[in-house]
């Protein structure tokens, strides 16, 4: 067998469409019901913040995330909470980008068509630092997974000098370009 007597060198395009994006973060993250919290849990009465429904899709270029959000930022008195909270609606626009092995978001920016109040300024402000922390698909991982699986126990696949040439958030799904070294043994 040839190919296993050099290491081939390829650059291919890998579409990642958006539904499978959508199933990764249900996997992932949204595993409390649904949920996905950023602070507290379904148990917290008082105190809680989550994301929920996550569609993604793209426009200009970058990533769009709708979810609804639900939170509270209260005290328990007397049983009762007292405090701000509400429930609405997001955007999530995100430029798309790889580090360290991960497919990452960086430039987030959260916005709503609810009415402005402090409390919704400050989630959306909130939401906008804390998910280029929380997200992250482990894309090296997987090509490593996908490309070196054992199909046959004559020979065995290495994969190597992996490198993300670009990430565009198309209209139907994310692209990308990448290269890397496949050898056959």
């Amino acid at each position: 067998m040839l190919l296993g007597l050099w290491p081939a060198l390829a650059s291919v395009q890998l579409e990642i469409y958006y539904p499978v994006l959508e199933r990764f973060l249900a996997r992932q993250m949204f595993t409390h019901d649904g949920r996905e919290y950023l602070r507290g849990s379904k148990t917290s009465k008082c105190s809680f913040a989550y994301l929920e429904n996550p569609k993604i899709a793209a426009s200009g270029g970058k990533l769009v995330i709708t979810a609804r959000f639900g939170g509270k930022s209260a005290v328990d008195l007397f049983g009762g909470c007292v405090g701000m909270g509400d429930t609405f609606d997001l955007m999530i626009r995100a430029t798309p980008h790889y580090e360290n092995g991960d497919l990452r978001l960086k430039d987030v920016e959260a916005s709503t068509t609810a009415l402005k109040n402090l409390y919704n300024s400050r989630v959306l402000r909130g939401i906008s630092e804390e998910l280029p922390r929380r997200f992250r698909y482990p894309l090296h991982k997987e090509a490593r997974g996908v490309l070196e699986a054992r199909r046959d126990p004559n020979y065995e696949q290495l994969m190597s000098a992996f490198h993300v040439v670009s990430v565009q958030a198309a209209n139907h799904a994310l692209v990308l370009i990448l290269d890397f070294r496949l050898a056959v043994k």
